[in-house]
């Protein structure tokens, strides 16, 4: 994207000064624009907005390693967060086949309490006729 706002009257709107005295707006507008998108810019004090981009330029890579430390860590902390919750979901179903298999095994040992009973019922009845 190309911009060109070096000295324009939209400048002196907003810093009210003559042509000559816009470079302060320009090079803040010029660096503006370059955060935003801009790579060719028009101006007529080229020393001075090339300082300042080559200043704005070290905090920006800055900025950029900083955010992308940032991102790693929240892509770290979403793969935890996928993995707990993976995890969780294969806890809980390792839980509900436990339940069953419990509920399961209690059943049988009524059925085993049951036919016990019977069991020794009919050994009791059995002596008692003999």
């Amino acid at each position: 994207m190309l911009m060109g706002p070096s000295r324009k009257r939209f400048l002196g709107e907003i810093c009210p000064r003559p042509a000559a005295e816009r470079d302060p707006a320009t090079i803040a507008y010029v660096i503006a624009g370059i955060l935003g998108g801009a790579n060719i810019v028009r101006v007529h004090n080229v020393k001075d907005n090339l300082d300042a981009v080559k200043a704005a330029s070290v905090h920006i890579v800055k900025w950029e390693n900083e955010l992308n430390l940032k991102l790693e860590s929240a892509d770290s902390a979403r793969q935890v967060l996928y993995n707990s919750d993976h995890r969780i979901d294969e806890l809980e179903l390792q839980l509900q086949k436990c339940i069953i298999e419990k509920n399961d095994l209690e059943i049988k040992m009524e059925e085993a309490k049951h036919d016990t009973f019977i069991f020794g019922d009919l050994i009791v009845f059995l002596c008692s006729t003999i």
